[in-house]
């Protein structure tokens, strides 16, 4: 089976909250904070494949990362 790939961009995410909360700014922030979040889960992922971090470090470094992101949602 073949893993289909969809690349979004960090301009599609923005658009999207844009249409939905109608504010550009808060949009962009958002996006940003996103790309900021699933960029640091995807190095952690990395360090741990390669043996850097240990999977309790893994689990802890996602769950700070989440409740940081929930904080700047709600804002």
């Amino acid at each position: 089976m073949r893993q289909e790939i969809h690349e979004v961009t960090i301009q599609d995410i923005e658009n999207d909250l844009f249409l939905v909360t109608g504010d550009r700014g808060l949009a962009k922030a958002q996006a940003h904070a996103f790309s900021i979040h699933y960029r640091g889960e995807i190095i952690d992922s990395v360090k741990y494949k390669r043996g850097f971090i240990s999977a309790d470090d893994l689990i802890y470094s996602r769950h700070v990362r989440w409740e940081h992101m929930k904080k700047l949602l709600k804002s």
